[in-house]
């Protein structure tokens, strides 16, 4: 078998790209891409830090269906889901919510402010998201 090393390589084109135009995203890329973030995050008033994880999709779908009684959605469960979930470490598991949410609320609250910034949640986030649409 022989080849020719001479034969002409195909070109091919891709379109250029207007300045911050992003290309078009191809299956393997959109479903290898990895977007989860972790942040050590200093509790002063605790005296440490814990380590806060980004909620994915399927963590909010989780604790939504964890928090769903009788068809439905108890807000105060789903919300200390959501905190529970976004706490990378030390790990917590929902039997610990209790004694979480007895903590002072102005500390509970700046976690879970940051949990859901780092998940893109925030209706400012959402705001954001829908402007990034683009026809």
């Amino acid at each position: 078998m022989s080849e020719d090393f001479n034969a002409p390589v195909p070109v091919v084109e891709t379109p250029a790209l207007a300045p911050g135009e992003l290309p078009e995203a191809d299956l393997a890329s959109l479903l290898g891409v990895n977007d989860s973030r972790e942040e050590w995050f200093n509790v002063p008033e605790w005296g440490f830090k814990i380590k806060l994880r980004s909620l994915s999709k399927a963590d909010q779908v989780r604790c939504r269906k964890m928090a769903t009684r009788q068809g439905r959605l108890d807000d105060q469960a789903f919300e200390g889901l959501l905190l529970i979930a976004g706490i990378a470490s030390p790990k917590l598991s929902p039997e610990h919510l209790d004694r979480l949410q007895s903590k002072n609320v102005g500390v509970v609250n700046r976690i879970q402010k940051r949990i859901l910034e780092i998940s893109s949640m925030m209706e400012a986030d959402q705001e954001d998201a829908e402007a990034d649409v683009q026809e």
